[in-house]
């Protein structure tokens, strides 16, 4: 990085005698870290690495009944931050009460496929989304059966968002389609009422900033783009071949090629955006190779940014 080494005999002075002979093995010096033997006379250091650890690991297998729910894909708080929700493989999700760490429940045969994502609307409600095309809405209060079923996706639907500005719900599947679902409303068949708002060639995820002012596509190969001053009322429309993204102060449309040089991003499986929308964090698999790399992209409004067509 173009800066000078400093003297290793000094840095690797530390204050247990018995962590110094492998400190220089990774796993070794990241535990000597981890209960706060650090450098010599850190006392701000130490302190705080030794009141950092792990209150407990849920072991499911520890738990009679509660094995077979396969890898976990993701979690989700609920907005008040009692309850803990995580999507899993075999076809299931879990409620877990964070203070006490104990599993509340597990939902087998919540899909037919794998359940994929889960996401809170309010401190009751919370929707799951799953391999098998659809989507579910479900009440914490009753979860013996699922409340709805939206249909409209025809692939595996990998991504939901709640945009709580205009109170819809956004999914992102493998058919290409973004999706913008009206809760409140529903078709002749009762089934909620969607349109498409994008679509997006090989497409891989979708995000939502917290505030909901902006929305992150990923797409294969290493594509990434950022709506900016995003209004679900107009997307569609500006977003059209015919109008070419002419409306400025809104749905502004942003080409993300901030990756580092010598990495070629394929396929951008996991998206994360900062709370105040300053940032977003991308994991990406390279394109000639198995590396993978996580990635920090600056997605703060620029007016002085080139606007170009989606």
């Amino acid at each position: 990085m173009g800066e000078s080494k400093r003297d290793t005999k000094v840095e690797l002075e530390v204050d247990h005698p018995k962590t110094f002979p492998k400190f220089l093995k990774s796993p070794h010096y990241l535990r000597a870290r981890e209960e706060g033997y650090g450098f010599k006379n850190d006392t701000i250091r130490s302190k705080f690495y030794k009141n950092v650890s792990l209150r407990d690991i849920w072991v499911p297998e520890d738990t009679i009944g509660n094995s077979d729910h396969g890898a976990i894909f993701n979690v989700e708080f609920s907005p008040e931050g009692r309850l803990l929700l995580a999507a899993c493989e075999k076809r299931s999700f879990l409620m877990f009460d964070p203070i006490s760490q104990r599993l509340i429940k597990c939902i087998r045969r919540a899909h037919t496929d794998c359940v994929n994502c889960v996401r809170f609307l309010d401190t009751r409600s919370f929707v799951t989304c799953s391999d098998d095309a659809t989507i579910a809405l479900w009440d914490v209060r009753n979860l013996n059966e699922k409340l709805s079923s939206l249909k409209g996706h025809t692939n595996w639907v990998k991504s939901i968002e709640y945009h709580r500005p205009s109170g819809r719900l956004i999914s992102s599947a493998f058919d290409d389609n973004v999706r913008i679902w009206n809760l409140n409303r529903y078709s002749h068949s009762g089934t909620h009422k969607s349109s498409i708002a994008i679509r997006v060639r090989n497409l891989t995820r979708m995000k939502l900033s917290p505030n909901g002012s902006k929305m992150v596509l990923s797409a294969i190969a290493g594509r990434l783009t950022v709506i900016h001053d995003l209004d679900l009322e107009y997307l569609a429309s500006d977003l059209a071949e015919e109008t070419g993204n002419i409306h400025l102060n809104r749905n502004r449309v942003e080409r993300i090629k901030d990756f580092p040089e010598e990495s070629n991003p394929l396929c951008i499986s996991s998206l994360e955006v900062h709370p105040h929308g300053w940032a977003l964090l991308s994991r990406y698999s390279e394109k000639y190779s198995r590396n993978e790399y996580t990635t920090v992209h600056d997605i703060q409004d620029d007016e002085t940014q080139t606007h170009s067509k989606y």
